[in-house]
């Protein structure tokens, strides 16, 4: 990971660090059914595609 990029997309109020991904109780549940297939708009299916592949590249990284 280059210096300063972050591990953060969602949980408006939580500071994201570059140990821990943050994002809000919907966001885990867009996940599982973005990891199914489930169809999403362009914008979203990229945004919760780098998670997936962010999380599948490291699979104990942490969540709050």
């Amino acid at each position: 990971m280059r210096a300063g990029a972050k591990k953060y997309w969602g949980a408006i109020g939580y500071d994201a660090t570059d140990e821990m991904l943050v994002l809000d109780a919907h966001e885990v549940l867009c996940l599982v059914c973005r990891a199914g297939g489930a169809p999403m708009a362009r914008a979203e299916a990229s945004r919760y595609d780098r998670m997936l592949k962010k999380l599948r590249s490291d699979p104990m990284l942490p969540m709050q």
